[in-house]
């Protein structure tokens, strides 16, 4: 029985998701069985043995190679999952996100802020509550750097933070789940040899959290002057074939998800985003000003029917930061400063499955978007035949990786991967490293 082969298409990934340049993808049918790794390989890519070998569990931590004679802080992923369902606390719970958006929103924000601040967000580290990553991340076209574990975004296009912004710039990112989602990710990955992609739905509490940097400078964006700034091990040019180098980042944008169960008549959850706003009070972090939430894809609204029929699952604050004012998502839906502005927050991780089908931009005329704008529960696939992973659009990048026999080494010999013996059912992706990209 030979291993069948399928031809799709994929785009880059927005919100609390990561750019994937656009590759032909052919997909095959997963092996119970799997060659050893071969000689030769490098085995700091392998998962759980070698020199990448993650220092608080199974899974490596990163691949980067940082500088010569660079002694600072180092990226571990916090990987050691609660083995039992968490109660957690829930303290956004007070709030009506439909009737009290803007307090429901800070209150998630502070939550997540809660012991991560003076660690800057190394979740094993957190001496209040551990919040947890996703694995194999390390590695593919957006793998992440070994300071932060930054992951790279989508380019800003030039002049669209501001004016002055004469060139597009890096945005660079890294999200934590809170314990509830730690103990899903664990299911997934509890076994390093074989995970398992129908685990992946979240109770109740789950929180993401994720922080967005951008490599421009205050000459470039001077409304960033203030933020907080983090050293990244980043690439010198807007080309992801340049050399890195640790430069300074300056945190732009914060987003939030939550899975809420007061949201399952459309989607299970409530997505928010956050600006920086040099002109509000307190510190850097508290400069982080809400943009607004969304709790559903206002399905069937398009921008020629967005003004005689307002949006209803979305709420865009008033009073959000200036350099937020116009950056929002298709017909006014809720986005962030460096998101597509084709998409949504809610869109765009709806297509969170594996394997990965549809392109996550939505394309086409209006009617024909309006297919990227429905309201998908997490335990429903984008597309017909594939497992949803429950909005985590980290989980189909962690698994999407990991079944790549070019950049999982144990796979590396695509021969022998595909000599495998199959196991019914179950299909996984092969994603070749891009030759070139911008």
């Amino acid at each position: 029985m030979k291993p069948s082969t399928r031809l799709f298409l994929v785009g880059p990934g927005l919100c609390l998701g990561m750019l994937t340049l656009l590759h032909a993808v052919p997909v095959a049918r997963a092996g119970s069985v799997r060659p050893t790794s071969p000689s030769g390989t490098n085995p700091a890519m392998f998962r759980h043995t070698g020199a990448g070998a993650g220092e608080l569990g199974p899974y490596a931590d990163f691949v980067d190679e940082l500088p010569a004679g660079y002694t600072g802080p180092r990226f571990k992923l916090s990987q050691q999952y609660p083995q039992s369902a968490p109660a957690g606390i829930r303290p956004w719970d007070a709030f009506d996100f439909k009737t009290q958006p803007e307090q429901y929103l800070l209150a998630v924000r502070d939550y997540c802020y809660q012991g991560n601040i003076p660690v800057e967000f190394r979740g094993e580290a957190n001496t209040v509550r551990k919040w947890y990553g996703v694995p194999w991340m390390h590695v593919g076209a957006n793998a992440r750097e070994g300071i932060h574990g930054l992951t790279r975004e989508r380019l800003t296009p030039a002049r669209v933070l501001a004016p002055t912004q004469t060139s597009p710039v890096q945005n660079w990112a890294v999200a934590y789940y809170n314990n509830v989602g730690g103990y899903t990710i664990g299911r997934v990955w509890a076994d390093p040899d074989q995970p398992r992609p129908e685990l992946s739905q979240f109770r109740n509490g789950a929180v993401v959290c994720k922080l967005l940097f951008t490599a421009a400078t205050l000459q470039q964006v001077p409304w960033l002057t203030g933020s907080v700034e983090w050293q990244a091990n980043i690439h010198q040019t807007n080309s992801t074939q340049s050399a890195k180098q640790i430069r300074t980042v300056r945190l732009l944008q914060l987003d939030i998800a939550v899975r809420d169960t007061r949201a399952d008549a459309t989607t299970g959850w409530v997505f928010g985003t956050f600006v920086y706003d040099r002109t509000a009070q307190g510190t850097a972090w508290q400069k982080m000003r809400p943009v607004g939430l969304m709790w559903g894809n206002d399905p069937g609204i398009t921008p020629a029917t967005v003004a005689t029929t307002p949006l209803k699952e979305s709420f865009i604050s008033p009073n959000r930061p200036a350099p937020a004012a116009a950056l929002l998502g298709w017909a006014g839906r809720l986005n962030g400063p460096v998101d597509n502005p084709e998409s949504a927050c809610s869109s765009c991780h709806s297509l969170a499955q594996h394997p990965r089908g549809s392109a996550m931009v939505p394309s086409g005329s209006p009617q024909a978007r309006l297919r990227w704008f429905r309201n998908l529960r997490g335990n429903q696939p984008f597309d017909t035949g594939r497992t949803p992973l429950d909005y985590s659009l980290q989980m189909a990048v962690g698994l999407r990786n990991y079944f790549d026999s070019g950049l999982n080494p144990d796979l590396s010999s695509a021969k022998a991967f595909m000599a495998a013996p199959l196991r019914p059912g179950v299909e996984i992706e092969r994603f070749p490293r891009p030759a070139s990209g911008p």
